[in-house]
């Protein structure tokens, strides 16, 4: 906005933290994009035609469903994403864990479980405490911990409920790892690193 650039901003409230910048020109709310994925992608595609944009940055887990869409998006804006497959597979924590695994990269021991039963008495022979990950989410908001085979069935069972989770989505259960916390965070731009920054967890 200080450059000059006119800057729409879009979300599922009226109420988030970007609709409250000076710097924007427009603000739109558009569908939950997790709970309606199709009419979130007709409110993106009517809001980027009404204010003529050139580049569109999606923010979070829509972004997935955007690269599932793209598609539909005006061909003459610039939506910096990577394809769909590639998003699914970064944005699934199991996935990336065995994928981890895969290239040699220690991971965190991970409980296999189907029913919260198996997983109470896998809990039970580890002895140890556990974290317990949506293997979904941004950052650690879908991120829990549990000290015993009790806590975590319950923990699990809540999660499930709370966001109805189909089998293939259960959460994902690993030995609790304690040390200090890093990230590493990296903007790409056809395959050139353009940006990076790495915060330490205080």
């Amino acid at each position: 906005g200080r450059m000059g650039l006119r800057v729409a901003i879009c979300d599922d409230t009226r109420f988030g933290m970007g609709q409250g910048s000076k710097y924007t020109s427009a603000r739109y709310v558009y569908a939950n994009p997790q709970t309606e994925p199709e009419k979130f992608i007709e409110d993106v595609v009517r809001y980027l035609k009404d204010c003529q944009a050139h580049f569109y940055l999606p923010g979070h887990d829509e972004g997935v469903i955007v690269a599932q869409y793209r598609d539909r998006l005006p061909a003459n804006v610039v939506v910096p994403l990577h394809d769909y497959e590639t998003l699914v597979l970064a944005n699934d924590k199991m996935q990336t864990a065995r994928l981890a695994a895969d290239l040699s990269i220690p991971v965190p021991p991970t409980i296999p479980w189907k029913t919260t039963d198996e997983l109470g008495e896998a809990v039970a022979r580890l002895g140890k405490p556990v974290v317990v990950k949506l293997r979904r989410g941004c950052g650690a908001k879908g991120v829990f911990y549990a000290s015993t085979p009790e806590e975590t069935v319950s923990l699990t069972k809540n999660l499930i409920e709370r966001f109805a989770l189909a089998e293939e989505r259960y959460p994902l259960v690993q030995e609790r790892v304690y040390g200090e916390g890093w990230g590493v965070s990296c903007l790409y731009w056809h395959g050139e690193r353009i940006a990076s920054f790495t915060p330490r967890r205080l």
